[in-house]
């Protein structure tokens, strides 16, 4: 495994800067961007946060994240966005997934990789009243090429939903054309998914340029915009930035206020409705408790279905 990268090239972090936000502001839908961080530590994740405040990107999706049980949720954070792990367990350095969620949005975690598996991911649903997506980040670890049991899981899955975006760093090279990358695609066919980016996205210095890291949709109809942007002094992996044509219902964050309004009560109906209410029924109980606790319940029905509810 190649060590953290830590010089920061000023040119190619200004035009990430200067792109990223761009793209983001220019294309209206669902925004997603995928990395292989090497490592999302302090200083990569203070710099990220400081990028994405300058866009709308709705879901970051990250591979190698190095994250473990010693970090608190709290300390990983991106402002703006609820953090989802599934860190690597084997003890080993390295590896694990992370998805940052904004915080608009509702979503639930569908399935996750333990250690039975080496391929880490995570399966999460994004949705509102009107629609769903299935949003995949996946991490193959170097030199293993089994990932039979997590397209399996997949399988199971992509029938349930129309939208389907997966990203990730599959540690296979897609620009060779061998068994290896054969087969990858072909799984990629077999779940009815289709690749966006067909350019290297990993420059090392130590080996050609390879393409590592896919993203990945269901229907290409539905791609608005696609970017892949150098991550210099980040990571030897680029990002890849996507802009998906779905409009989700952004304002699930609003509170909620509930409040009786007594001024609109109909008095005759709340009037007939106590009348009818078994109030002698409290004479049946034996022991003072048992009574006001009835007589309690018979109060608030009253004004659960008398008072008028305003949100």
């Amino acid at each position: 495994m190649v060590g953290e990268v830590n010089a920061f090239d000023g040119t190619d972090r200004d035009l990430l800067q200067t792109i990223l936000p761009i793209a983001s502001k220019t294309h209206k839908g669902f925004q997603t961007c995928f990395f292989n961080s090497r490592s999302f530590s302090g200083t990569k994740r203070d710099y990220m946060n400081f990028v994405l405040k300058s866009t709308k990107i709705d879901v970051i999706c990250v591979a190698e994240t190095w994250f473990n049980e010693d970090y608190n949720d709290s300390v990983l954070e991106l402002n703006q966005y609820n953090l989802i792990r599934n860190d690597r367990k084997t003890g080993s350095r390295g590896g694990g997934v992370a998805m940052y969620v904004r915080k608009c949005f509702q979503y639930k975690v569908i399935f996750r990789s333990d250690t039975s598996d080496p391929v880490e991911y995570l399966f999460v649903e994004i949705f509102d009243s009107m629609q769903k997506c299935l949003i995949v980040c996946v991490y193959n670890p170097h030199k293993s090429f089994d990932l039979s049991n997590f397209f399996v899981k997949l399988s199971e899955y992509c029938v349930q939903f129309k939208h389907i975006i997966l990203c990730g760093d599959l540690n296979i090279d897609l620009s060779e054309y061998d068994s290896y990358s054969k087969n990858l695609n072909d799984k990629f066919v077999s779940v009815g998914l289709s690749k966006i980016n067909h350019m290297p996205t990993r420059f090392s210095p130590n080996s050609k340029p390879s393409l590592l890291d896919v993203l990945c949709v269901a229907d290409l109809e539905y791609l608005v915009h696609f970017e892949q942007l150098s991550l210099h002094g980040i990571s030897d992996h680029d990002m890849l930035f996507m802009v998906y044509n779905i409009d989700y219902n952004r304002s699930n964050n609003e509170t909620t206020v509930r409040f009786r309004d007594f001024k609109n009560i109909d008095c005759e109906s709340l009037l007939a409705e106590a009348a009818s209410l078994p109030w002698n029924d409290c004479w049946f109980f034996s022991d003072v408790d048992s009574k006001v606790e009835h007589f309690t319940n018979l109060v608030n029905y009253l004004l659960i279905n008398m008072c008028q509810l305003k949100f």
